[in-house]
C-alpha cells in the first residue's frame, strides 16, 4: 500500500524524475569524481584565469561582456575542485531540459503529451558531442536563459503580466551577453507570436516585439558601438559569410546531420559510403511506412466522419507543430551558421547546440502526425510515441557515454605527456618557449581527438603546471604539417625554446636535442640548448601539478 501510495504522489512529477535519470548520464563516468578531465579551453578559460587572474562578471570591454559571469560566481566557492564544475555542468543541462518541457507544454496546450518525448530528445539529442567539455556550460548557460526568456514570453501572451515580459528582456540582454547562441531563437518566436497565433491578443503579440528590438539593439552593440566607440575587436565580424548558396549548403548539411547522427556510429565500417548506405535505410523505412499506411488509408471511409474529421485535424496540427520545429531548428543555427559550418562529430560539433530544441520538436511531432494517419487509436498516439523515442534516447545516451570515454581517454594522454615532463625538465626557465611535437595522426576518425586541443591549451597547462606565467607553450602535429594551430619558425634565434617529442602509442615523452630533424629551418639556427632552459625544481612549481596526478 505504501508504493501504491508513493507512486499515486509521485505521478505529476513522472516526467521530472525521468528527466533526471536519463541527465545523470552526463556525470555516469567514475572518472569524474576521481580523475576529471581537463581539455582545450578548459586551461584557458577557467583554470589558468583562476591562479593567475580573476572573473568579472561584467566586461565591456570584452565582445561577451557577461561571458565569465558564472565562473566569476561560482570559482570563489568551487575553486580548483574540478569535480564540482563537472556537477554544475550537468546541473545546466538538466535545468534547461525542464524548461524546455515546460515551454512545449505550455506552447502546445492541445498536444500535452509532446512535452516529454521532445524534452527526451532534446536531452540527449547526439549532434552535439561537447556538452561535457566543461566550458561548453557557458553555451548552455546561455541557451537556458534563452529558453527561460521564452517561456516567459509565452507566459506573457496568454495571460498578460508586463513583469514577466521585462524580465525576458533581461534574460535575453544577460544571455547574448553571455553567447550569442539564442538570437535566431528569439527573433522566430517573435515572429511565430506576431503571424501565426493570431488567437491570442494583438496588444500582446506586438508588446512581444519589444524582446526583437533588444536582439536588434545587441546586433547595434556587438557591429557598431563595440568596435567604434569601445575599440574592442571582434575576428568573428570578419569572417562572416553572406553567400546565399554557401549558406543553404551548410543548412543542407545540418539537417543531414541531424538525421544521420542517431545511426552514423553504426554505419563507419562503410568507410565513404557510410551516407549513401543512410540513404536507403531511410528510403525502406519511408517504403515500409507506406506499405503499412495504405490499407489504413484506403479504409477511411469506414471511419465516421467525425472521427475522420477529428484525424485529419489533429495530423494537421501536428506537421504545422513540426514545422513550426524546423523553423526554430533553422533559426538555431543563427548566428553560427555564417561562421562555421555544420560538424558531425567531436569538440565542433557543439555549433549545433542551438538547433537542438527546434528539431526536438519536429521530429516528436512528425512522428505523432505520422501515426495518426494509419491509426485509429488516437488516445493511443501518445504512448506509441514515447515507445518510438525509447530507443533513440538509448542510442544518444550510449553515443555520449562513447564520446566521454574517448574524453577520458585523451586526458590520460595529457597526464602521461606531463608527468613525464616534469621528470626530464623539473623546472623550466620563465620566458621558454615550449614546441610540443605529436607525431601519428593524419586523418582524424569520428569521435578520435587531439590530444592536446590547441596553442591556448597547451600554453595554459604549462603555465599552471609550472606555475609560472612567463611561459609559452605551442604544438606541432607531425603527420598534419598544414594543421592551422601548427607552429612555425619566425625566428633563427632558438636560445629561448625546447623542442619536445610525444609519442601517443607509447605515451613517451623526450627533450629534443637536435630539431633539424624534424623541421626544414629556411636559415642557419643558433643558441638552440634545452638544458640551458632547465632549471631545478622549487617546490612553488609544483602547487598545481596535482591536477594531472
Amino acid at each position: 500500500m505504501r508504493i501504491k501510495s508513493l507512486i499515486k504522489r509521485t505521478e505529476p512529477y513522472s516526467w521530472l524524475i525521468i528527466l533526471f535519470c536519463v541527465s545523470l548520464v552526463y556525470i555516469l563516468d567514475p572518472r569524474l569524481f576521481n580523475n576529471p578531465p581537463l581539455r582545450s579551453d578548459d586551461w584557458n578559460m577557467l583554470i589558468e584565469p583562476y591562479i593567475f587572474g580573476s572573473f568579472s562578471i561584467v566586461d565591456l570591454a570584452d565582445r561577451r561582456p557577461f561571458m565569465m559571469a558564472l565562473y566569476a560566481i561560482v570559482a570563489p566557492i568551487f575553486k580548483l575542485n574540478i569535480t564540482l564544475y563537472y556537477f554544475l555542468n550537468w546541473f545546466l543541462i538538466f535545468l534547461s531540459a525542464v524548461v524546455f518541457y515546460l515551454i512545449i507544454r505550455s506552447a502546445f496546450d492541445r498536444y500535452p503529451w509532446l512535452a516529454l518525448p521532445a524534452a527526451l530528445i532534446f536531452l540527449i539529442y547526439p549532434v552535439n558531442y561537447a556538452r561535457t567539455w566543461l566550458v561548453t556550460q557557458i553555451n548552455t548557460l546561455a541557451l537556458l536563459l534563452v529558453l527561460l526568456a521564452v517561456l516567459l514570453m509565452i507566459d506573457y501572451l496568454k495571460a498578460g503580466r508586463a513583469w514577466k515580459l521585462l524580465l525576458s528582456n533581461l534574460l535575453i540582454i544577460v544571455s547574448l551577453g553571455t553567447y550569442e547562441i539564442g538570437l535566431g531563437i528569439v527573433l522566430t518566436v517573435d515572429i511565430l507570436a506576431l503571424f501565426f497565433y493570431r488567437s491570442l491578443p494583438l496588444k500582446r503579440r506586438l508588446w512581444v516585439q519589444t524582446t526583437g528590438l533588444t536582439v536588434f539593439l545587441f546586433i547595434l552593440w556587438r557591429s557598431v558601438i563595440q568596435p567604434l566607440a569601445m575599440n574592442v575587436s571582434d575576428n568573428y565580424l570578419e569572417n562572416v559569410i553572406f553567400s546565399v548558396p554557401t549558406l543553404l549548403e551548410r543548412f543542407v548539411q545540418g539537417a543531414f546531420i541531424f538525421l544521420f547522427n542517431w545511426v552514423g556510429p553504426f554505419l563507419l565500417g562503410f568507410g565513404e559510403n557510410k551516407y549513401w548506405v543512410f540513404i536507403v535505410i531511410c528510403f525502406v523505412l519511408a517504403l515500409l511506412y507506406l506499405i503499412v499506411a495504405w490499407p489504413k488509408f484506403k479504409n477511411r471511409k469506414t471511419i465516421e466522419p467525425h472521427d475522420r474529421v477529428e484525424q485529419k485535424n489533429m495530423s494537421s496540427d501536428l506537421f504545422k507543430i513540426a514545422g513550426v520545429g524546423v523553423l526554430i531548428w533553422a533559426a538555431g543555427y543563427i548566428p553560427v551558421i555564417f561562421l562555421w559550418q555544420p560538424i558531425f562529430y567531436g569538440d565542433g560539433s557543439r555549433v549545433n547546440f542551438a538547433a537542438i530544441p527546434g528539431a526536438s520538436i519536429a521530429l516528436v511531432a512528425l512522428f505523432s502526425a505520422l501515426l495518426i494517419l494509419v491509426s485509429q487509436e488516437r488516445e493511443k498516439v501518445a504512448s506509441r510515441v514515447n515507445i518510438i523515442v525509447i530507443p533513440l534516447v538509448i542510442l544518444g545516451m550510449a553515443y555520449q557515454i562513447h564520446n566521454q570515454n574517448i574524453r577520458s581517454e585523451i586526458w590520460q594522454q595529457q597526464e602521461s605527456l606531463w608527468k613525464n615532463l616534469f621528470v626530464q625538465a623539473p623546472g623550466i626557465e620563465p620566458g621558454t618557449k615550449v614546441v610540443i611535437i605529436v607525431p601519428g595522426y593524419e586523418v582524424l576518425s569520428p569521435f578520435e581527438m587531439l590530444p592536446l586541443r590547441g596553442d591556448w591549451e597547451a600554453e595554459s597547462a604549462l603555465r599552471v603546471l609550472y606555475n609560472t606565467e612567463n611561459l609559452f607553450a605551442e604544438y606541432y602535429y607531425l603527420d598534419i604539417p598544414d594543421h592551422a594551430d601548427n607552429w612555425s619558425s619566425v625566428t633563427c634565434d632558438l636560445g629561448k625554446y625546447i623542442f619536445v617529442y610525444y609519442d601517443v602509442d607509447r605515451s613517451e615523452t623526450r627533450i629534443i636535442k637536435d630539431p633539424f630533424t624534424f623541421f626544414d629551418f629556411q636559415c642557419d639556427v643558433t643558441n638552440y640548448d634545452p638544458e640551458e632552459r632547465i632549471i631545478q625544481f622549487d617546490s612553488s612549481m609544483g602547487d598545481y601539478r596535482w591536477l594531472v596526478e
